[in-house]
């Protein structure tokens, strides 16, 4: 018997391990707690992902996200993830730019909150903002097209001004942006013990969205800056971490909205 075991495991011995392709382990592994997830959400956690998901700009973050995810590890080690996710950050970004397309109609709305702002400073900076920001979004409708060669080359090479209006658009927004969240927080600070609960939580609501969306203009401005100036760095890195952080504050917001 002990001569039958003895053979019996030098042939399993020889038989080699199976082959696993390097490539597909780091998608199964990033994909498995997204499975996990999927396993454990409920019916209200499905309907929320699909309202996300039904409006465009819930689409573009999503795309961002992953996009900057891929772009970050890129930025990290460009030899061995670039073979990995170079084509499909590059993917990601062109769906981006088709979900952004006519995104400069917004110009109108915009523009009417502007003039009806009764400070002068805040009109001001937001009929700016509206503005370049039309300008900037136009100008990135008209680069895509060039990009799809529905227009000549040299349109693509004047990309970097669309980054350069983006960036003027981010210092507009700045301020007014602050300015409100301030309001907000004296706003929440002013509740006492008679106010109402539900006033309580939504002044806390408003505040949390109004400070989530300052991070993200905050990022938005160094990824512009960076893009438009090389400025403070010239690093890929840069751009993936800002790129990141203002996705996931804006998919933070998105996400708020749906639980209403």
């Amino acid at each position: 018997m002990k001569l039958v075991q003895h053979a019996a495991e030098d042939q399993l011995s020889m038989v080699p391990p199976p082959k696993v392709d390097s490539h597909v382990v780091p998608f199964v592994s990033a994909f498995l707690p997204w499975l996990y997830l999927a396993h454990h959400a409920d019916a209200k956690f499905i309907d929320r992902v699909l309202a996300l998901l039904a409006k465009s700009d819930g689409r573009d973050k999503a795309c961002k996200i992953v996009q900057y995810f891929c772009k970050l590890a890129m930025a990290v080690h460009e030899p061995k993830y670039k073979p990995l996710v170079g084509v499909l950050a590059k993917q990601l970004s062109g769906t981006r730019r088709v979900l952004r397309i006519g995104k400069c109609l917004k110009v109108v709305g915009n523009t009417v909150d502007a003039w009806g702002e009764p400070v002068a400073w805040k009109r001001a900076a937001g009929l700016l903002g509206a503005g370049v920001s039309c300008a900037g979004d136009f100008g990135d409708d008209v680069c895509w097209a060039s990009d799809m060669q529905l227009l000549p080359v040299w349109v693509s090479d004047c990309e970097v001004w669309i980054d350069r209006l983006w960036l003027v658009s981010i210092v507009c927004d700045v301020p007014l942006h602050m300015a409100d969240l301030l309001a907000a927080r004296q706003a929440l600070l002013a509740c006492d013990a008679d106010t109402d609960e539900t006033e309580v939580r939504r002044r806390r609501a408003k505040f949390f969205n109004l400070a989530v969306g300052q991070v993200k203009l905050i990022a938005d401005f160094f990824h512009a800056s960076r893009k438009a100036m090389n400025w403070p760095t010239r690093s890929p890195v840069q751009d993936a971490v800002c790129g990141l952080v203002s996705a996931s504050c804006a998919f933070v917001k998105l996400w708020g909205a749906t639980a209403k």
